[in-house]
């Protein structure tokens, strides 16, 4: 018997994502682009940001007040205002601009 056989493939090219896009098509689009088409049996692991991102979920950091909890957590030498906004009502904080790997 063969042994199952994993790869793991990075995705390039979906470019930013806007509320209404449809993720599915933007991946299996960018994945066909590059020419690692998706097939039969593939599993496809996404982030929950470029969900939340389609789905309109954003938070303007600016119009967050921070939590007397978020306060303290980011201790003086972090911004508390994505700890308050990722923690209120499940709404997911993403900063405009800010290079983030996920």
């Amino acid at each position: 018997m063969k042994p199952p056989r994993y790869e793991v493939i990075g995705v390039e090219g979906i470019g930013e994502v806007r509320p209404g896009d449809d993720v599915a098509a933007l991946i299996v689009d960018a994945a066909a682009r590059q020419r690692t088409p998706l097939v039969a049996g593939d599993v496809v692991v996404i982030s929950q940001k470029i969900v939340s991102k389609s789905e309109g979920r954003l938070v303007r950091l600016t119009d967050v007040t921070p939590t007397p909890a978020a306060l303290s957590m980011a201790g003086g030498d972090r911004d508390p205002a994505p700890g308050s906004a990722a923690n209120s009502n499940g709404t997911d904080s993403i900063r405009p601009g800010k290079a983030n790997p996920d």
